[in-house]
């Protein structure tokens, strides 16, 4: 004898809208650390933020590392896309850039 099949609710438009956006901005979060000797010991933390155009394919600004380090000779580097990043994201999108915070830790 066959089951009758489950009575199923369709997805509301608003669930729907709610589950893009969470796949839109959630799902594309970057983060790359690089650490340079034994790593940071916690006594300084530089941030800058690296501008690209054309989503990536050129460089607009110069993010020295290791000038942002100082002297250390131990320390981490972190590039991710932050919080701010997201914010400026709509306003330099017409412009087709995009940007990227990094942090050195020493």
């Amino acid at each position: 004898m066959r089951r009758p099949p489950a009575r199923t609710r369709p997805i509301t438009a608003g669930a729907l809208a709610a589950l893009l956006l969470a796949v839109t901005l959630l799902g594309s979060c970057q983060v790359h650390e690089h650490t340079v000797g034994i790593g940071p010991n916690g006594l300084k933390t530089v941030r800058a933020r690296q501008f690209y155009f054309m989503f990536g394919l050129f460089q607009l600004n110069e993010v020295d590392t290791e000038r942002m380090a100082s002297e250390a000779s131990s320390y981490r580097i972190t590039t991710l896309d932050s919080f701010s990043d997201w914010i400026l994201w709509p306003l330099l999108l017409p412009l087709t850039m995009s940007s990227r915070t990094v942090i050195v830790e020493t």
